[in-house]
């Protein structure tokens, strides 16, 4: 775990995703990673947000 939060906050981080680096991003060394259309659709992230501040009554961003 420490690793893979030093390697995502190195300074050659700049927007990319840090995951393990074995098969199936399950289990390895950290290094930049693949993301899914998914992960970069706003609508999706907004609901996301909303969802989790609904179920834990915790406001995570202001708007």
């Amino acid at each position: 775990m420490a690793r893979s939060n030093l390697t995502a906050t190195g300074p050659a981080v700049g927007g990319e995703c840090i995951g393990p680096s074995g098969v199936a991003q399950s289990r390895g060394a950290p290094r930049v990673v693949s993301t899914s259309p998914q992960s970069h659709d706003l609508a999706t992230a907004g609901r996301l947000c909303t969802a989790s501040e609904e179920l834990t009554g915790v406001r995570f961003l202001s708007r």
